[in-house]
């Protein structure tokens, strides 16, 4: 689980990091929780270090939301670059408005050639999905070579953008299907599940793979790449699965199909992490017997 965590204004600016890093220990032999830092851009330089420096495995931010949007990006990249830490940033959350992935994919390739070499993501980009064709593909080929990942958030990006429309909503999506024609690393999650930004969701990766085919248009495959395979590379964690070398990190679900297995999303599972059972779900029916009538 990669979760954002917020670096707060006020008088205790880590307690979100120091709670969850207590947490992190807590179910370390359960699962994997992977720390962003996510300062807004009011938030100090000295409190965004200090959550690094306290355990914060990764920088976030939100740069699109700033009043100088290119100024806050080089900020938070020259703080990723100094303390050698991955960055997962929040990245044009809005039909329009902002665009800074041009400027992260372009800033990040300088970072490259002084020596930075850590893993590069963005989260949400939808307003990549609203750029006219020629622009948004210039920005995609920039991304691409500088090795950003990108991950959708389908259940949030469409709660939350479209409101002000009041018909023809467009889709509150980035452009899945232009990012994997073009070879781009790509992945997807949840974001928000049943929080302030989003009344529903379930925190389950099916649900999420479901939204890419409905909403994104993607295969079955690929959606179900983007919650697997594809959000394993964008995170930066080793090949896993039930498979000779790989990492023993692994779902099993009760289906007949990949189409059956994210239509229905069965509760019943089997999860493995670390080569450990970590967690089993059975599901009982139970269904009225019909009346059968007996013929006179």
């Amino acid at each position: 689980i990669r979760t954002h965590v917020d670096v707060l204004l006020g008088d205790e600016p880590l307690r979100g990091i120091h709670a969850l890093i207590a947490v992190r220990e807590q179910v370390r032999d359960l699962v994997d929780l992977e720390i962003v830092a996510l300062p807004g851009p009011d938030i100090p330089d000295a409190a965004i270090e200090a959550a690094l420096d306290a355990g914060a495995d990764t920088l976030g931010g939100a740069p699109h939301i700033a009043e100088d949007p290119i100024a806050d990006l080089d900020r938070l990249l020259a703080i990723a670059e100094k303390h050698d830490v991955p960055i997962d940033l929040h990245t044009d959350e809005s039909l329009d408005g902002a665009i800074t992935l041009g400027a992260y994919a372009a800033q990040t390739g300088l970072m490259a050639e002084r020596g930075y070499a850590r893993n590069l993501s963005a989260g949400h980009c939808v307003r990549l999905g609203t750029m006219a064709i020629a622009e948004r593909d210039a920005v995609i080929a920039a991304v691409v070579e500088a090795g950003i990942g990108i991950i959708a958030n389908p259940i949030t990006n469409l709660y939350l953008q479209g409101w002000e429309h009041g018909h023809s909503v467009p889709r509150g999506l980035t452009a899945a299907r232009a990012l994997l024609d073009a070879g781009a690393r790509f992945a997807a999650g949840a974001d928000n599940v049943r929080d302030p930004f989003n009344p529903v969701g379930r925190s389950d990766a099916l649900e999420t793979a479901s939204l890419l085919v409905t909403a994104g248009h993607l295969t079955l495959d690929e959606a179900y790449a983007a919650v697997s395979t594809g959000a394993r590379d964008v995170m930066g964690l080793p090949v896993a699965g039930p498979t000779p070398g790989a990492a023993a990190d692994f779902l099993a679900v009760r289906a007949g199909s990949l189409a059956e297995v994210i239509a229905e999303a069965s509760p019943e599972r089997i999860v493995i992490h670390a080569g450990s059972l970590v967690a089993r779900s059975t599901l009982t029916v139970e269904l009225a017997a019909p009346a059968i009538g007996v013929a006179a």
